[in-house]
């Protein structure tokens, strides 16, 4: 982990507001968030970034298959998430984003 130097998480927006019916889903993605955040704390000093992402609703196979009502088009594309990642290793190692809310 030294040598790369960064850790990303990718949790989920119900990680951050709970959701009527998805609360095992949210509980899970909570406890992805608060791992991050320990991670952020404790890997600090040996330089090791850590952020967490955390999307919105991403087209995806499962995001297909639940009640959205959003269309492809709507739903955040998994090359944005990329894109993300991209940009964040682009700053510099000084600089750490310790959360990234993305939102369709």
């Amino acid at each position: 982990m030294k040598e790369a130097g960064y850790i990303f998480n990718v949790a989920s927006r119900p990680g951050k507001i709970g959701y009527t019916d998805t609360g095992i889903y949210s509980a899970s993605k909570f406890g992805l968030i608060c791992l991050s955040e320990s991670f952020y704390k404790k890997l600090a000093p040996y330089g090791i970034r850590v952020t967490m992402i955390c999307p919105g609703i991403v087209d995806t196979q499962m995001a297909s298959e639940t009640a959205t009502k959003l269309s492809s088009e709507e739903m955040i594309q998994p090359t944005d998430i990329m894109k993300t990642i991209r940009w964040l290793l682009k700053l510099s190692v000084s600089t750490c984003v310790k959360e990234v809310v993305i939102e369709c």
